[in-house]
């Protein structure tokens, strides 16, 4: 028992600790096949927000990410990004590549509307500048409605960084006419999905210079996603097949930016867009510093996928031992910790490791 305290109480001190951090520990797996003891080498914690010694990225271009004040900020090239929305880091945001086909993302020249007005540099963004654009209704019984077109040809998301003006709801629809109604304070779905989506998407709050802004979309078909709309609404829809039509008071609406046509089932860093679709090239993270390659030791990551935000999963990486120089990341994750592991057996399968992962193996 004491020596288990002991081995708690030193994991414990990892936690927190700075980028890198070395510690011995022992573990001890039951997996079918016998006993299975891994020994904790040495951990790199992104969640601190800074790189560590060896760390190397390839990105020609300047992504978006959230800074360490949790504003929407452009990358330098070839520099990590530590992506802490809400000023709480999740980690490494490493990301494959993608194509925004929604054009005029930011609403610098004005959108298509129906009913409604449009707005260019009407608040402050979650970038901290006055670049986000009103779209307003007028005070008429109608749907009231702004849009952009998008030039896709494979099964997308489409997402608007929205913030209620005067009206807390919102509704997005693309080429079916059918629709997803939103929450602008929880930004939670409201509705059931029309029949032109397969899935809705919603992030958020982020809060940027006191103001909540929610991120809110869905999965289309190309056929269907030929241009994306955005709905003010003044209640909760629960009806995606329902039109959002009321009678608006000339005053208030919905301000949004970032608009983003993607293919795929979830949305990935903003990616600006003018007159043409807009392609953000590949991380190539990598490390080469720690990792020695020595036969028998392997690496366990911990991170979280775009795909599944706010779930934490881990995996264990070279299975049969890794002898490559460098460690290369895998993409569309944000990694929270890599951890290097001796194994004994060395040589030891995955779901061996997977077992004694599961009996305390991890990067926690």
């Amino acid at each position: 028992m004491l020596k288990k305290l002991l081995i708690a109480a030193l994991a414990g001190l990892l936690i927190g600790a700075p980028a890198r951090s070395q510690l011995l520990m022992m573990n001890v797996g039951q997996p079918t096949n016998g006993p299975f003891v891994s020994q904790l080498i040495s951990q790199i914690d992104y969640t601190q927000g800074s790189p560590a010694a060896g760390d190397s990225l390839t990105q020609a271009g300047t992504p978006m990410y959230f800074n360490s004040s949790g504003v929407l900020t452009a990358a330098s090239a070839n520099t990590a990004r530590f992506d802490c929305p809400n000023s709480t880091c999740l980690g490494w945001l490493v990301e494959a590549s993608a194509t925004n086909s929604f054009l005029k993302s930011k609403g610098q020249t004005a959108w298509s509307v129906g009913h409604a007005t449009f707005t260019s540099n009407a608040i402050a963004s979650p970038d901290g500048t006055t670049d986000a654009a009103f779209c307003k209704t007028d005070a008429t019984s109608n749907p009231h409605y702004c849009l952009s077109t998008a030039v896709t040809s494979a099964t997308s998301i489409g997402t608007f960084f929205v913030l209620a003006g005067g009206y807390g709801y919102a509704a997005i629809s693309n080429t079916s006419s059918t629709y997803i109604y939103f929450n602008l304070t929880t930004c939670a779905k409201t509705s059931t999905l029309g029949s032109g989506w397969s899935a809705s998407w919603s992030s958020g709050p982020y809060v940027v210079a006191g103001n909540s802004w929610c991120r809110i979309g869905g999965v289309a078909t190309a056929t269907n996603m030929a241009y994306l709309t955005l709905y003010p609404y003044n209640v909760a829809g629960t009806n995606g097949g329902n039109s959002p039509s009321f009678l608006g008071d000339g005053a208030s609406g919905t301000y949004v930016i970032y608009g983003q046509v993607e293919a795929g089932a979830f949305p990935t860093s903003p990616i600006i867009t003018t007159t043409i679709a807009v392609n953000r090239a590949a991380d190539v993270a990598a490390n080469a510093d720690w990792w020695n390659g020595a036969t028998g030791n392997y690496l366990m990551v911990e991170y979280i996928s775009q795909a599944t935000p706010g779930t934490v999963q881990r995996e264990s990486i070279c299975p049969t031992g890794c002898t490559a120089t460098s460690f290369v990341a895998p993409v569309s994750m944000w990694i929270k910790r890599i951890c290097q592991f001796n194994a004994t057996p060395a040589g030891a399968s995955e779901a061996i490791r997977e077992a004694a992962q599961a009996n305390g193996t991890a990067c926690t």
